[in-house]
């Protein structure tokens, strides 16, 4: 080796073995490339909720990375109750289709406690091939050690068939 290789070689391995960031994170992960990246949703107008629920979502979209196989769901929720409220995690959510199709759920995050009278964002990531989004579907979210549950139906992802009625642009 000449001198300095191995000086060369030792640094390449150690800025290898980390992973990049930002943008560059996406095609390293494979989530985007070879034209195709992560389609967005706002689907605030397409959800509904039980009336009285106590953790309100206020604002709602949905995410697909076809490269990937994913989908996740991302809720602004606010927490009306006068308790705290935790997300269980990934065993205590489901992705149900109207179909019955269920999604494997593979994060819920975070996982620190929605506090009373806050808002905070949730994200849901599930595994999901082409043929798997068909439909609306229902998402609940199970709370940690509790009953409460967060249950929004009408969740559509991008990519799919318009809801019944369709969402105009906020700015033309």
């Amino acid at each position: 080796m000449v001198p300095g290789e191995a000086e060369l070689a030792l640094e390449r391995t150690r800025v290898e073995g980390q992973r990049p960031e930002g943008l560059m994170g996406l095609f390293d992960a494979g989530l985007v490339g070879r034209g195709r990246g992560v389609e967005v949703r706002n689907i605030t107008a397409d959800i509904t909720q039980r009336p009285g629920e106590t953790l309100k979502v206020q604002e709602a979209h949905s995410y697909r990375a076809p490269n990937a196989e994913q989908v996740a769901v991302e809720l602004l929720v606010e927490n009306k109750s006068n308790r705290p409220w935790t997300a269980e995690g990934a065993e205590g959510a489901e992705l149900v289709c109207t179909e019955g199709v269920r999604l494997r759920v593979l994060h819920v995050w975070p996982s620190e406690p929605l506090l009373p009278g806050k808002k905070r964002q949730l994200t849901v990531v599930a595994e999901a091939t082409e043929d798997q989004l068909r439909g609306t579907f229902l998402l609940r979210l199970g709370e940690a050690n509790g009953p409460r549950t967060i249950t929004v139906r009408g969740v559509v992802f991008p990519g799919q068939d318009a809801p019944t009625h369709i969402q105009q642009p906020d700015n033309p």
